[in-house]
């Protein structure tokens, strides 16, 4: 049994067996502002041989072990995500914005070099939002 829909995890995408850390700072002045989100998390992944908990869709009865557990146990995976951002906002009322910005997501698991993912991205975007909703989830 898990707690899943679609196989996406209804709980913490992440599963179990992980720590992680969000940071968001932002800045305005007037009508200029200014974000930097970033977030560090480490997972202890399953080895090819031991059920650790990082996959909620894998059975609970394939576990090798009921005691001796220890955080972080496994394959550790790293992931590092930073966004940076500048903006304009042209109309307030609409919340026109026009904004540039970078995002870096860095994605290692130890031992397993040929896993690793890096991904830079350089973005432009005018956006309008009438209502702000925060889905930073």
């Amino acid at each position: 049994q898990n707690y899943a829909h679609y196989n996406q995890s209804l709980t913490h995408p992440l599963g179990s067996n992980f720590i992680e850390s969000v940071s968001i700072i932002e800045y305005r002045n007037k009508r200029l502002f200014g974000s930097l989100e970033l977030l560090f998390a480490q997972q202890g992944l399953n080895t090819p041989d031991e059920n650790l908990g990082s996959d909620i869709l894998i059975s609970n009865a394939t576990r090798t072990r009921q005691f001796d557990h220890t955080f972080l146990q496994g394959n550790l995976a790293t992931t590092t995500f930073i966004d940076a951002k500048v903006g304009y906002i042209i109309n307030p009322n609409y919340n026109l914005v026009f904004q540039v910005g970078v995002t870096n997501r860095n994605y290692t698991i130890e031992n397993l070099p040929s896993a690793d993912n890096k991904t830079n991205h350089i973005y432009v975007g005018l956006s309008t939002d009438l209502f702000q909703y925060y889905y930073d989830f």
